[in-house]
């Protein structure tokens, strides 16, 4: 199924103890699929699919699926699949801080905040600030993979107006803002 709308009716909203709104992947059933598009309309944000850019310069449409796997360590069970796509959060309001756990098996990675925007091939190696926000990533390594969390935090009187993070062989959960 290719109807990121679909998709989007059945995405699970919660709240967590700071307010923040987060984008869980419980919502939708294994395997739901979506392309570029709208993914979510929040009251205090939308969730989009973006192109992602490879390394060598190349952009994909790519697609996005929904896992049960367990491996980003955010909610239980399923995790939502990038490959070859970005997932991109617009708060409805600037906010001062966003996070999401991560899985990478490999591959390119891309990140934006606030217009800024980098394609590496780990998030470790991301820079400290990116877009006016302080960009910390955690990491813990496995046999054929690593996961963890990433943090945004505006820095001084600024907002995340925007961010977005996709991948190759690449799972996120508990996307937050």
């Amino acid at each position: 199924m290719k109807t990121a709308l679909a998709a989007a009716t059945v995405l699970a909203l919660a709240a967590t103890p700071a307010a923040a709104t987060c984008l869980s992947m419980e919502g939708p059933p294994p395997g739901a699929t979506a392309g570029v598009g709208p993914l979510a309309t929040f009251p205090d944000g939308n969730v989009f699919l973006r192109p992602f850019l490879n390394g060598a310069g190349w952009t994909s449409l790519g697609s996005s699926t929904i896992y049960v796997s367990g491996y980003a360590g955010g909610s239980p069970v399923q995790e939502r699949g990038l490959n070859n796509i970005n997932l991109h959060v617009h708060p409805t309001v600037g906010v001062t801080s966003a996070t999401f756990a991560y899985a990478d098996f490999g591959g390119n990675i891309n990140m934006r905040v606030n217009g800024g925007f980098i394609s590496t091939g780990d998030l470790s190696a991301l820079p400290p600030i990116m877009g006016g926000a302080a960009v910390t990533v955690t990491r813990i390594n496995f046999f054929s993979y690593h996961m963890g969390t990433v943090t945004l935090t505006a820095l001084g009187a600024g907002t995340i107006t925007d961010f977005a993070v996709g991948g190759q062989e690449f799972l996120v959960d508990d996307v937050c803002w």
